[in-house]
């Protein structure tokens, strides 16, 4: 009796050692997931950073301040081209439709009135002067609108009145039968660029320069003539 009650404890731990020592003998079920395995690394974490934000300069703001003041001026300009350049085509347009119309040949009253309205405008602007300006003024104004609406009479016309001023000028020069024909002097060719100018003056500089000891001998001669004489 004594010997059970003091025995039994020390199998029963012993038992117990037994098993903890056989379980520990047996492997381990070493079973994982594949998202386990350590050659899958962990997604690193997108951190929001905060937007450095610096202040501008005086320089930087000067520069952008001009900078939009250019665009803005631009932006403004290019629609003002874009409004007239439309106006303008419209404007055309209407100029062409009217020029065609006053042109056809059953329009005979709308030429006479636009004739009339033109030498009417020009003998308006010449009101400042006195007659002969009005006269010029308001015969521009009516030989102009009747060119545009007669273009081949006008065109006949301006021939006509170019050889009577060929007469005209033939006999200002005191021009004589058995003499060539005199043409009307041209105007001097205008320099199409700078350096066109400046060969142009550069010239006329050479040939002041060469024509002041020319005049300088001939009144030399002149003076040593007259001293002769006196002699």
């Amino acid at each position: 009796m004594i010997s059970n009650r003091v025995l039994r404890p020390l199998f029963i731990s012993a038992a117990a050692v037994v098993t903890d020592a056989s379980k520990s003998e047996h492997p381990r079920d070493c079973k994982c997931k594949p998202s386990e395995l350590p050659i899958y690394t962990k997604e690193p974490e997108c951190k929001p950073q905060e937007m450095c934000i610096t202040e501008p300069g005086p320089l930087e703001s000067t520069i952008g301040t001009v900078r939009r003041a250019v665009v803005t001026a631009f932006d403004q300009t290019k629609q003002i081209m874009q409004t007239t350049e439309e106006y303008a085509h419209t404007a055309l347009a209407h100029t062409e439709g009217t020029i065609t119309y006053l042109r056809q040949e059953e329009n005979v009253v709308p030429r006479y009135g636009a004739v009339a309205i033109g030498g009417f405008s020009g003998f308006i602007f010449g009101l400042r002067g006195g007659f002969f300006k009005r006269f010029i003024y308001t015969s521009a104004g009516a030989l102009g609108i009747a060119a545009i609406c007669y273009p081949a009479e006008a065109k006949e016309y301006s021939k006509i009145g170019l050889g009577y001023v060929m007469i005209a000028y033939n006999f200002i020069v005191g021009a004589k039968k058995d003499d060539p024909p005199l043409s009307v002097p041209s105007l001097p060719k205008m320099p199409d660029s700078l350096s066109e100018a400046w060969d142009t003056v550069k010239s006329l500089g050479q040939s002041n320069s060469v024509s002041l000891p020319d005049k300088e001998e001939k009144i030399k001669e002149a003076n040593n003539k007259d001293v002769k004489r006196s002699d």
